[in-house]
């Protein structure tokens, strides 16, 4: 009976700012300077790609729009962003698994098996490692080749 009152007093402290519990739901993939695609309905950038800016709170990111004449800028709750993938040759960040927060370069993508093939720099800079990611555990990255 005493687990109600478990799961209240981890989402107060999840609201008090304290991310290092994370029981209160799955971490945020989100992170700065990431290339993500809005999907929300109710926006008028739907379906338009935007680069995250700021991230004001857990699960939520303040995009600039791009693609757009006038400069525009919109938050976004993070249920309603998808992923990016680059063009072969260029850079991601891994948002999801062991590796993430990794960068790498994207090798190619297995459409048949939905998997994006990435080599990923080794700490020491030299090796590569090759993984094979789904395509929502890696991002475009802006400003990264």
């Amino acid at each position: 009976e005493m687990k109600p009152m478990k799961t209240k007093k981890a989402k107060k402290e999840k609201k008090d700012g304290d991310d290092a519990d994370d029981d209160a739901g799955p971490p945020s993939w989100l992170s700065l300077g990431l290339v993500v695609k809005i999907l929300d309905k109710s926006s008028a950038h739907r379906k338009r790609k935007g680069v995250v800016r700021k991230l004001p709170r857990k699960g939520v990111a303040e995009l600039e729009v791009l693609g757009v004449v006038a400069a525009a800028t919109e938050t976004v709750a993070e249920k309603h962003l998808e992923t990016v993938l680059p063009a072969v040759g260029k850079h991601v960040r891994v948002v999801k698994g062991e590796a993430a927060g990794r960068v790498g370069e994207l090798r190619k993508i297995h459409e048949t098996r939905f998997l994006a093939e990435v080599a990923l720099d080794a700490a020491d800079g030299v090796r590569q490692r090759v993984e094979f990611l789904q395509y929502d555990e890696v991002c475009k990255v802006q400003g990264l080749s």
